[in-house]
């Protein structure tokens, strides 16, 4: 489980950022005592257009990537020099400055801090920190360029004995390209660990603008239980749905041969009758809850973090609060599964049906200073006495983080001018 996630100089992100996934009564340096972490389920980034939310979304993918060796450059492989990143650029001296991703992490009860720094050339740092039972923090390695370093017991030495680093590649991609068992010790069970996390753990999730969410076939049938889950979802949602399911569609191939596959049916409520649709016939806002109750019910299941760009997207604000219920409630999420988002819906900030939607730890935002760069702060740091007013005071400004809109050039550049013609092709 995620605890914290520290960025420095990626897009606008220039200045650490941190977001913290702990609750109040943090250590000096805001987290809880390594033994007593107890991570929470949820947490909401909030914030205007272009305040750099997606941005902080893209750094913990770029960090996972980089973890994972995921090819770069449009699916091309990495390159053989340098290491592509996106620092800051509205400043002289950001762009050459080095960039640092860090996570603090929970698995199995043991906690771990790791985090590597790059320029534009190689990894300057790399580091894994574990911690004991009473609370000390023991080095797994520490990477100074090329120069690696570990714990007396020499958990690490066969390691750096059969591989060799490149310069611009991470140790924790070495080794998760590595066989699992190959070597056994206490800092390859926490290399084993971290790595596991990025590879099967975390779960990101974004749309890019302007393509269909679920037009896909299943490959197999998603089983009975899944069907199930997906129906209640979609018929709590009052989206018109009766039931879902898959029914079995063979396609002929290339080569003369013939594939089967599986299409999804949507059985919707008529006058006096059942109409059976496909996923092409569903609205977008249908299509969206589907997608992300299916990547819910799969985190849910086995106790991961998922993060997902504007969750509230083709969604009403009741369906974004009922999916955040699904990880707040233990019955719904006992393996302790989280759920970090980026929204604009101020309503989440409040009280939805009676009930408050995130509690203030949970709650935090993403302004852009004059400089044009992000800072991220949580709705802890200010006074708030009710949680029923904290939506009507975020939309008037008392915690920043909204955009200031002027009215007069807005309304200008709306506004058709006398000496522009008028374009036939454009949109209606």
């Amino acid at each position: 489980m995620l605890l914290s996630f520290r960025v420095t100089n990626h897009r606008s992100l220039r200045d650490e950022q941190q977001i913290l996934l702990t609750p109040e009564g943090r250590d000096d340096e805001g987290l809880s005592a390594p033994q007593d972490a107890e991570p929470m389920r949820v947490a909401g980034v909030f914030g205007a257009n272009a305040s750099g939310k997606s941005n902080v979304v893209d750094a913990l993918r770029y960090m996972r990537n980089r973890v994972r060796g995921v090819p770069r450059r449009g699916g091309e492989e990495e390159p053989t020099e340098g290491i592509e990143r996106w620092p800051f650029c509205l400043d002289p001296d950001s762009p050459g400055r080095p960039s640092t991703y860090v996570v603090d992490l929970l698995d199995e009860g043991e906690r771990y801090t790791y985090g590597f720094t790059v320029d534009d050339t190689a990894v300057m740092a790399e580091w894994l920190f574990r911690y004991t039972a009473d609370g000390r923090e023991e080095a797994v390695f520490e990477r100074d360029g090329d120069a690696l370093s570990n714990e007396p017991d020499g958990g690490l030495f066969p390691v750096s004995n059969v591989i060799e680093i490149e310069s611009n590649v991470l140790l924790m991609e070495v080794f998760s390209k590595m066989q699992p068992k190959l070597f056994d010790s206490t800092q390859m069970r926490s290399l084993r660990a971290v790595s596991r996390w990025f590879a099967n753990g975390l779960l990101i999730r974004s749309r890019p603008s302007g393509i269909p969410r679920v037009r896909f076939t299943p490959m197999a049938p998603p089983g009975e239980e899944t069907e199930r889950r997906l129906g209640e979802l979609l018929i709590a949602a009052d989206t018109g749905i009766g039931e879902v399911s898959t029914e079995a569609v063979s396609r002929e191939t290339k080569d003369g041969g013939v594939r089967e596959s599986y299409r999804w049916v949507f059985r919707h409520r008529g006058a006096g009758h059942e109409h059976v649709l496909g996923i092409e016939d569903q609205s977008e806002g249908t299509q969206a809850l589907m997608e992300l109750g299916m990547r819910a019910f799969a985190v849910l299941d086995r106790g991961k973090t998922m993060v997902v760009d504007e969750l509230d997207a083709s969604l009403h604000t009741h369906l974004s609060a009922r999916l955040i219920e699904l990880f707040q409630d233990p019955e719904s999420n006992p393996h302790g599964a989280q759920l970090v988002f980026t929204s604009h819906d101020a309503a989440l900030l409040g009280r939805i049906r009676g009930a408050e939607v995130l509690g203030r730890d949970q709650i935090w935002f993403c302004e852009k200073v004059a400089s044009g760069a992000t800072e991220i702060y949580p709705l802890s740091s200010f006074e708030v006495a009710d949680e029923g007013t904290r939506a009507r005071k975020y939309l008037a400004g008392r915690y920043g983080a909204v955009p200031f809109v002027d009215d007069d050039l807005f309304a200008a550049a709306l506004a058709a001018r006398e000496d522009t013609p008028h374009d036939s092709s454009a949109p209606n």
